[in-house]
C-alpha cells in the first residue's frame, strides 16, 4: 500500500511558521454564511488567522457610472483583533471602467463601518475595463483596493502596470463553482499561478472550502457522514464528486428525499485542503502575500471540513482519521469488533480503500454478520500483505466501509468461529481525497477471558 507521505507536516510549518518568499503570510477567511461568534474568533486567532472578509452587496461598472447595491451590513462586534475588509461582488461589460469617485461616495456609507480602509472586489466574470476601474479607485481611495478573480483569468489579464495599485487574487483550487467562479483543473491553476508569478506583481490566493450538492444542502447538518452511515445508500464516484443513490428516505436540504433520490456532492474536507494549500505554498512563491479560506466551515458535523478539522490542521496534525478498533468476546466463538474514528478528519468515501483488517492465525471463521460494515474478503496476512483466499483457508478477513466519518463510529460485526485463533491482531487502511492512502500499524487484540 502506498502511505501518504509527511508532506502535511512541511505545509503546517510553513503555515505555522507564517513565511514566504515575500515576507509573513496573512491567512484571511471569507465569511459569507453568518456571523461568527466570539469563540470561533478566538479559535481562528490562535491558530493563525489574522483578517477577515465580510461580503456587503455588489457594484454594476458602466460606461461612466457604476451603481452600488448594499445588502445587510453584517455584525463586526465578534471580529475585533482581526483585520476586517468589505467585499464586493463586481460586474461590467467590455470596456466600462465606471467612475471612481461616484463609487466612492456611495461607498461611504458601507466604509465607515469598517476601522480598516480598502475594499475587494470579487469578480466572477472579468471584463477589459476592470483594471482601470479598480486601480482609479485605488488611487481616489488612498487604500489598499482588491481584485478576486479566477486564476485562470487573472492570469490572461496583462501586466503589473495594469493593476497599478491594485492587489489581486487569483481563485485557485478548492471548489471555485460552489460561488460562480468558472471549474478549473489542477493543472490549469498551476499553470496560471505559475503565470500569474511571471508578472511580478504581489498576489494571494483564494481556496474555496463551500460544498457544492445537488440538490441543495440546507443548514441542518447535512454531511457525507448521513449519506454513507450504514444502508441510507449506495455510494459512486462520480466525475467531479461523489454520488449517493439513497435506499431509504433521506431529510436533505429542508425537505424529505425519497427512496431512489440520487444526491451528488463536491466537498474539500482537510486532506484536500491540505493538497490545495502545498500546492499554493510550495514552491516558495516569491510575491505571494497570503491566502484565503474561502467560507468558514461550520461546526460538525459538517458538509466537508468542519471547523473543528479546520482548526486540528492549522495547529499541525495531520489530516488524516485515526481508527480505533475494539472488541469484545461475548463467548469464545464469537467476536464482535467496532471501529471509531478518534479524529476530526474523514477519509474520502470509497467503495473499497477503507477497512478494518483483523488477523487470527489458528482460527477457522464460520460466518461473519456485517452490522453497519459494507463488505467483507477473507485472506491471509503473509510478508505483512493482506492476499485473499477461499474461507476455509481463511486466518484474516477485511471488513470495509464507504467511509470513516469524523469523530464517527461503525457498529460491530460478529465473526462466529468453529475453532478459535491462538492470537488476534488488528489494522486499519483509508482512502484520502488527495488521492493518497493511509494505514495504522499492527494492533494487538484480546482474546476471550483476556484484557
Amino acid at each position: 500500500m502506498r502511505k501518504r507521505p509527511l508532506g502535511w507536516l512541511l505545509v503546517a510549518v510553513t503555515v505555522l511558521a507564517g513565511e514566504s518568499g515575500a515576507g509573513p503570510l496573512q491567512h484571511r477567511v471569507w465569511v459569507l454564511d453568518s456571523a461568527l461568534g466570539a469563540p470561533e474568533v478566538a479559535e481562528l486567532r490562535r491558530v493563525g488567522v489574522d483578517g477577515a472578509v465580510v461580503p456587503v452587496g455588489s457594484v454594476e461598472v458602466a460606461p461612466g457610472s457604476a451603481r452600488l447595491t448594499v445588502g445587510k451590513l453584517p455584525e463586526l462586534d465578534s471580529l475585533q483583533g482581526v483585520s476586517v475588509v468589505p467585499l464586493l461582488w463586481a460586474s461590467g461589460r467590455g470596456d466600462a471602467a465606471g467612475d471612481a469617485e461616484a463609487f466612492l461616495q456611495q461607498f461611504s456609507v458601507v466604509a465607515r463601518n469598517f476601522t480598516r480602509g480598502g475594499v475587494v472586489f470579487a469578480v466572477r466574470e472579468p471584463w477589459p475595463g476592470l483594471p482601470r476601474f479598480a486601480a482609479a479607485v485605488a488611487k481616489r481611495l488612498g487604500a489598499p483596493v482588491e481584485v478576486v478573480m479566477a486564476a485562470t483569468a487573472l492570469a490572461q489579464l496583462g501586466n503589473a502596470a495594469v493593476w497599478e495599485g491594485a492587489v489581486v487574487t487569483a481563485v485557485a483550487f478548492g471548489n471555485p463553482e460552489a460561488l460562480g467562479f468558472p471549474a478549473s483543473t489542477i493543472h490549469d491553476d498551476l499553470q496560471a499561478l505559475e503565470a500569474i508569478e511571471d508578472l511580478d506583481l504581489p498576489f494571494r490566493v483564494a481556496l474555496v472550502v463551500q460544498p457544492v450538492a445537488r440538490p441543495a444542502a440546507g443548514t441542518s447538518g447535512e454531511s457525507v457522514a448521513a449519506l454513507a452511515k450504514g444502508t441510507v445508500a449506495d455510494y459512486r464516484p462520480t466525475q467531479r464528486g461523489d454520488g449517493f443513490l439513497l435506499r431509504e428516505p433521506l431529510p436533505w436540504g429542508g425537505t424529505l428525499l425519497p427512496r431512489g433520490a440520487s444526491i451528488e456532492v463536491s466537498v474539500v474536507d482537510s486532506a484536500r485542503y491540505h493538497r490545495d494549500l502545498g500546492l499554493v505554498l510550495r514552491p516558495v512563491r516569491n510575491r505571494l502575500l497570503g491566502w484565503d479560506t474561502v467560507g468558514v466551515p461550520p461546526h460538525a458535523p459538517a458538509l466537508g471540513m468542519s471547523l473543528e478539522a479546520l482548526v486540528d490542521y492549522l495547529l499541525g496534525n495531520p489530516p488524516q482519521p485515526a481508527p480505533a478498533i475494539a472488541v469484545e468476546w461475548p463467548t469464545p466463538l464469537r467476536l464482535r469488533v467496532a471501529v471509531a474514528n478518534e479524529s476530526p478528519h474523514s477519509s474520502a468515501a470509497a467503495t473499497g480503500g477503507n477497512w478494518i483488517e483483523l488477523a487470527f492465525p489458528g482460527g477457522v471463521v464460520a460466518d461473519v454478520e456485517l452490522g453497519e460494515f459494507r463488505g467483507l474478503e477473507y485472506g491471509q496476512v503473509v510478508g505483512g500483505q493482506f492476499r485473499k483466499a477461499p474461507s476455509g483457508e481463511a486466518s484474516a478477513l477485511r471488513l470495509f466501509v464507504n467511509f470513516f466519518a469524523p469523530m464517527g463510529q461503525v457498529g460491530a460485526a460478529e465473526v462466529r468461529f468453529i475453532q478459535r485463533p491462538r492470537e488476534l491482531s488488528g489494522r486499519w487502511g483509508a482512502r484520502l481525497s488527495d488521492g493518497s492512502t493511509v494505514s495504522g500499524g499492527v494492533q494487538p487484540l484480546p482474546l476471550p477471558g483476556r484484557r
